[in-house]
């Protein structure tokens, strides 16, 4: 019997998780690059290993190819492969396929916006353009003078060039810095999106969707504090039951949100700031969760989007469901609070010892210069703590002697 075949579009980050999940199902996994060459970014997570055919970027030969492959679906990998995916879905497994007319708000963070807010949907306010000119009479326009602004690259990914303007004040330096820039998918930054900065307490929903159905299969909680002058610097990810009275808001909008991004099959991460006045979109992902957020999932719902599509993809009929939460499972994200020199690193090594760590990883040693954490990528490159348990107070527990430990530990000014 001849191996089903599925197409991963850049397999990078959570993408190499879906292929060796694939072939462990006994599918063919062929992967195809958007461009010649790997992004810096991806080159440490990819496994050539795991394809039985890789295809470099896109040609007219190349939907040929496939097509006579016979896929069963077409999927991105990773953020950069989510536009390349679409159109070779349309072509190739068209019943598997996002609405092609929207395949720019998937990928595209202004385009996104104005999706959802063509929608009806609450939104951020939201200027995406090319030129710093046309920035004060946004602002003006908006009534968002002397408030805080928020900056980014358009086609991005994460929290690369995210730039905050506190009252305003810094915009113009910080669209310069971005607008032409290389960002961290190796993509020239052509337009900045300017945003209001919403406040409140921010979640990260996970879905699959089946035919536009849409299955919420997590939701996690981030949590947020100052540190070294930068405000809501990412500390931990926790997830959260679908009883706590949030919930049903943020489901409700986000299944909205996918409605509006044309979203019809496979998995989608969907970032939500719940304000005071209700749920907004930060981003979607058409795609999986990056890093090993599939596995935390797991670990917390004993599902995820990588598991959904293998059930999707088998004999039996698919069934619709959300999820429930099995186990307390957080992810605490290790502060540096200081620029310095770090003494003391091998303290980190009690934090193995909570009954709660289900895992470390830590990339500071003694002796290494570091800045503050101020993002998400700097928090993950510092180190990362995954705690799970039966018990949510003991996670809780773990987490604060996790941050005693980490108080111990010196940083030498330089």
């Amino acid at each position: 019997m001849t191996a089903r075949t599925v197409v991963i579009v850049d397999p990078y980050s959570s993408g190499t998780l879906l292929a060796s999940a694939l072939r462990e199902e006994g599918y063919s996994v062929v992967a195809v690059t958007s461009g010649s060459s790997i992004p810096d970014l991806y080159v440490d997570s990819f496994e050539s290993s795991d394809f039985d055919a890789w295809f470099t970027e896109f040609t007219p030969e190349l939907v040929k190819e496939l097509r006579s492959l016979d896929p069963v679906a077409v999927l991105p990998g990773a953020e950069i492969g989510v536009e390349l995916a679409d159109r070779l879905a349309e072509q190739i497994t068209p019943d598997l396929a996002n609405v092609p007319a929207l395949s720019s708000a998937r990928r595209h963070k202004g385009d996104m916006a104005e999706a959802v807010a063509a929608s009806g949907l609450a939104t951020i306010r939201t200027l995406c353009t090319a030129t710093p000119e046309s920035v004060p009479e946004w602002i003006a326009r908006s009534g968002l003078e002397g408030a805080d602004l928020i900056l980014k690259p358009a086609k991005s990914a994460g929290t690369d060039g995210v730039t905050m303007a506190p009252g305003g004040a810094g915009w113009s330096e910080a669209f310069h810095g971005i607008i032409g820039a290389t960002n961290c998918l190796g993509l020239r930054n052509e337009e900045v999106v300017v945003q209001e900065c919403v406040t409140g307490t921010e979640y990260v929903i996970d879905t699959f969707s089946v035919d536009g159905r849409h299955d919420i299969l997590d939701v996690a909680r981030y949590g947020k504090v100052k540190n070294a002058g930068n405000i809501a610097v990412y500390e931990s990810l926790e997830y959260v039951s679908p009883e706590v009275p949030e919930y049903a808001a943020l489901a409700r909008y986000t299944r909205d949100v996918l409605d509006a991004l044309g979203i019809r099959f496979g998995p989608a991460h969907t970032e939500v700031m719940l304000t005071p006045a209700g749920p907004v979109l930060i981003e979607t992902g058409a795609r999986l969760g990056g890093g090993g957020m599939p596995i935390s999932a797991e670990a917390a719902t004993g599902d995820n989007g990588i598991r959904r599509l293998i059930e999707y993809l088998g004999d039996a009929p698919y069934l619709h469901r959300d999820y429930a939460l099995r186990r307390a499972v957080m992810i605490v994200f290790l502060l540096i609070r200081a620029a310095g020199r770090i003494k003391g690193a091998h303290l980190y090594e009690e934090i193995e010892e909570l009954v709660s760590c289900g895992g470390l990883h830590v990339d500071v040693r003694d002796g290494d210069e570091v800045q503050p954490s101020s993002d998400l990528v700097r928090s993950l490159n510092y180190g990362f703590v995954f705690l799970s348990h039966e018990d949510a107070k003991q996670v809780h527990a773990d987490y604060a002697a996790i941050r005693e430990i980490e108080d111990r530990i010196t940083i030498e000014p330089l």
